[in-house]
């Protein structure tokens, strides 16, 4: 008993001292710390010293008496102690070293602070918001004082301080939260917004229990202002610009966006507030805002995150822009991106990135800066060489200098641009950019690439190669997935990084700017921009087999799982890639997509005849020549054999009617071919070299033989929208004939004719070609074989197949001589019967000048080797089918029969050489014998 009151005793003397101390000393104290805090006096470590040590021997008894004085003395004393406390702080009075020290002294603030807390609610009477906002100001920098960040400490020693101290951290943000709370609603309006950012602040540091407690102040701040404004507009406004700066510090974690969208979002849903809507599109906006911050920060260093930083750079302008319309900060992030293009040398798409923020200035207000822009943008533009999206801009740029400004000196130097702008579209020579499609899956990719396809625009002659290689040292961990095909869910659900690339077509939609009322044709030069430029649409092709296939022509079965991928913008634009917000997947029949092939190979012969025949100077023929050989001599695809024998078939039409359009199509484009083929090789014969002129005429040969192997399909005439063939009456000047070098490879025919070598040689000009002989289709026996294999033959021509149609309009007619039949024919070689004798041949005494083209004409290839011929204009060609024509020499009249008709005898020996006539077709009579020769 004696001794508790001993104790006791002492420990009232020693309270009595210490209030003593700290009425006398305490406020003299604070006031010297202050002065001396910011010079580098060796007193001010033992005066800190002095200060913390009394602060810590002071109780909540000395704090009452300390507010038994007079209210204003109170105020003044609280706000030194609170702005000295926060200076010690922030200056580094003791060294880092003395971690021992430090946190001493920060237990001792985060007692002072609680019991200030009291006094401030208690001992000033009426609310002080400047004692409030230092007070927050001091929680929040002990809370974010780097002394406390346990997370960068080692775990030996975070476990030291946690054992003895605990974290200081939450303890602070539960009083922060205490505190909040007790004030009045019409208090907290007071800190708003200029503790947004504070509080803001407090939320981010890395502890899940600070940031569970904090983030609902947030939530009180929205709800106080709305119902004191009627919107919370300053909350939304410095929570947004606050988020950008501590973001970029390296300040909050996916984990605090995932938080914050959680608690915000719970508390609006379960309590509903009269601001629910707008609340939760608010907390919706700034967890986008956060995701896309925490993007950009994930990429700010590091030249092989540039693209990246590109990317989450539009990303966050556009939210600015659209979302929340943050007009200085879109302008902010337009100057960021600005100049990340232009260290990576992107000129056209820094153009296109200042032309952002000129659009949003007015002549009328900002004429000056606009100018400036224009001018810088003119500049890139002209660097790229994307001269045609510079014309807008100096057209703009002319009307104002010449009446809104009146500069006509300026005026002068723009249309001088002007004219240099349309002279380099029509002369510089611009490369094509290559298009690839990206695709990045795998959960591992970050957000702002993850599981998403994007279209990405190549730089100046790079090719897929060597793209792919920059995309994998932008993403070294990824690896390439090879397949054409969609990759499987499970891959893209994985922890892992794929990526797939490969190349699309770009298409355009066939408008041309500025040009509405065109009188003529786009000119080449002119329309070449707008094919690979200004596009947003993309398409990819995946051949597909579907059975039965053929192996001998996979034509018949190449179908094409066609994707038409559409971007966000296009291309180019602010960015050298876009992403495919769209997509449409269809599959595309064979023959549909050979009409797509011939196209494309029309188009690009033409351009490059266009080429040759604008610059006949040009001295290197061999790309013309290379291109006219592997369109005109296809010996690995087979040429347009393939197609003839994959789509033109009865059985195809028949099977497959409702591709009609498309064969028909096919067949249009392949005479198209053929015509574009001769301008070629007329423009070939001129400029090509004399070493080039045997190619020259084994192109002009291997042309006659793929002209005369194209035939008309068996399609219904409405959809062909042509007549069919007239009926020959009096002689078959224009029979269709096919080479029959050339039937192996391009077609299959079901009748052949051919012409006898005699009856060649006695060929003059001024006959009339002789009838075709049908081939017979029934020698079986040796002794034919042996006659034919006598009978030398020069060269042969096969009929085009004829579609039944056309069969029947011939077999109708009733002027129209009859066709011999294909039965059974009898070979007088090889039977009894007599045969009857030749009519006589034509003398040879007519055969001088014209001897050598009559003989061309009977050439398989249709062409003369005549010097002549070679270098026909397109208008003057001659189609081989048509080569009788040449020959415009009066036709003689018929040979007159005999007037007797020879018998048939069977007793004529077999082996009395006779003489065949092949131009005439032996009849049938109703009996089985053959008919007398008609000119006999």
């Amino acid at each position: 008993m004696r001794a508790d009151e001993e104790g006791g005793k002492i420990d009232n003397c020693l309270h009595h001292d210490i209030e003593v101390v700290c009425i006398n000393t305490l406020d003299m104290l604070v006031q010297t710390v202050i002065i001396i805090i910011d010079r580098s006096m060796p007193v001010l470590g033992s005066l800190v010293g002095c200060l913390i040590g009394l602060l810590q021997l002071m109780s909540k008894g000395h704090y009452r008496r300390l507010c038994a004085t007079d209210p204003k003395c109170v105020k003044e004393l609280l706000l030194r102690l609170l702005l000295v406390l926060r200076d010690l702080l922030k200056q580094d009075v003791f060294p880092e070293d003395w971690a021992v020290v430090r946190l001493a002294t920060n237990s001792v603030i985060l007692t002072t602070m609680r019991y200030c807390s009291q006094v401030m609610f208690k001992a000033l009477g009426t609310f002080d918001c400047q004692v409030w906002s230092n007070y927050f100001n001091l929680a929040v920098a002990f809370l974010t004082q780097p002394s406390l960040q346990l997370e960068k400490f080692s775990e030996v020693k975070r476990e030291k301080i946690i054992s003895k101290y605990g974290d200081m951290r939450v303890k602070m943000g539960f009083q922060i939260l205490e505190v909040w709370s007790s004030l009045a609603g019409e208090h907290k309006i007071n800190f708003i917004p200029s503790m947004v950012g504070p509080f803001l602040e407090i939320t981010l540091v890395p502890e899940p229990e600070l940031r569970k407690a904090t983030l609902g102040i947030f939530f009180d701040m929205i709800q106080c202002e709305y119902k004191v404004c009627g919107n919370f507009k300053q909350v939304e406004s410095e929570l947004i610009d606050k988020l950008d700066i501590l973001i970029s510090e390296n300040k909050g974690d996916d984990e605090y966006r995932q938080l914050f969208n959680t608690i915000l979002l719970e508390r609006v849903q379960n309590e509903e507030p009269a601001w629910k809507e707008t609340g939760w599109v608010f907390v919706t906006s700034v967890t986008r805002l956060l995701e896309r911050l925490l993007d950009y920060r994930s990429v700010i260093h590091g030249d092989e995150n540039r693209d990246k930083r590109m990317s989450c750079t539009v990303n966050l302008l556009n939210f600015y822009k659209t979302e929340i319309n943050r007009t200085e900060m879109y302008v902010r992030y337009i100057y960021k991106l600005h100049a990340l293009h232009i260290s990576a040398q992107n000129f056209a798409e820094a153009g296109f990135t200042l032309l952002l923020y000129a659009n949003i200035l007015n002549w009328e207000t900002n004429h000056a800066k606009k100018l400036e822009l224009y001018h810088l943008i003119l500049s890139y533009f002209d660097k790229a060489k994307v001269w045609e999206k510079g014309l807008p801009l100096l057209k703009e740029l002319a009307h104002v200098y010449e009446e809104r400004l009146f500069d006509y000196e300026s005026l002068c130097q723009v249309l001088a641009m002007q004219e240099k702008f349309y002279k380099n579209i029509l002369k510089q020579l611009r490369t094509e950019p290559e298009y690839f499609r990206v695709g990045f899956y795998g959960t591992a990719f970050p957000m702002f690439v993850r599981n998403k396809v994007f279209i990405y625009r190549g730089q100046e002659y790079e090719r897929i190669e060597a793209f792919t290689a920059r995309i994998q040292t932008e993403f070294p961990a990824a690896q390439i997935y090879s397949k054409n095909t969609p990759p499987p869910h499970a891959l893209i659900q994985s922890d892992t990084q794929y990526i797939q690339i490969c190349n699309v077509k770009p298409l355009t939609d066939g408008r041309f700017p500025y040009r509405k009322e065109a009188l003529r044709e786009v000119p080449e030069k002119i329309a070449r921009f707008y094919q690979v430029n200004d596009v947003s649409r993309f398409q990819l092709d995946r051949p597909v087999h579907k059975p039965p296939v053929d192996k001998e022509n996979e034509f018949k079965s190449l179908w094409v799982e066609r994707t038409i991928l559409v971007t966000s913008d296009p291309l180019p634009g602010i960015l050298r890639w876009f992403e495919v917000v769209e997509t449409c997947v269809e599959e595309v029949p064979p023959v549909r997509y050979a009409a797509e092939t011939v196209a494309l190979v029309n188009r690009e012969l033409s351009d490059l005849i266009a080429q040759y025949t604008t610059d006949g100077k040009r001295p290197n023929t061999n790309p013309l020549s290379m291109r006219l050989q592997g369109v005109i001599d296809a010996n690995v695809m087979g040429g347009i054999a393939k197609y003839q024998d994959a789509f033109f078939t009865p059985e195809f039409i028949r099977t497959h009617p409702e591709w009609n359009h498309h064969i028909a199509r096919l067949m249009s484009l392949l005479h198209e071919q053929v015509a574009i083929l001769e301008s070629g090789l007329v423009v070939h014969g001129q400029l090509a070299p004399s070493n080039m002129q045997p190619l020259h005429q084994r192109l002009l040969e291997r042309l006659s033989q793929l002209s005369a192997s194209l035939k008309r399909p068996q399609i219904d005439p409405a959809i062909l929208h042509m007549p069919l063939p007239s009926v020959p009456h009096e002689s078959r000047h224009h029979e269709e004939y096919t080479n029959s070098c050339v039937q192996n490879m391009y077609s299959h025919v079901d009748e052949m004719y051919s012409q006898p070598q005699e009856v060649a040689e006695a060929c003059d000009v001024n006959e009339v070609p002789p009838i075709p002989r049908p081939k017979s289709y029934s020698v079986t026996s040796d002794g034919d074989t042996t006659a034919r294999r006598g009978h030398q033959r020069s060269h042969s021509r096969t009929l085009l197949q004829q579609s039944p149609r056309v069969s029947e309009s011939l077999s109708s007619a009733d002027d129209a001589p009859p066709l011999p039949p294909r039965g059974f024919t009898p070979d007088k070689r090889n039977s009894s019967i007599e045969i009857p004798p030749a009519p006589p041949k034509r003398l040879l005494a007519q055969r001088k000048e014209n001897d050598s083209l009559c003989d061309e004409k009977s050439r398989d290839s249709g062409f003369s080797e005549s010097s002549q011929l070679n270098h026909l204009n397109y208008e003057d060609w001659q189609i081989p089918n048509q080569i009788n024509r040449v020959c415009d020499q009066p036709v003689p009249p018929p040979v007159p029969p005999k007037s007797s008709a020879t018998t048939l005898n069977d007793d004529i020996p077999l082996n009395i050489p006779r003489s065949e006539n092949y131009s005439l077709p032996k009849l049938r009579t109703e009996n089985g014998k053959l008919s007398p020769d008609l000119n006999q």
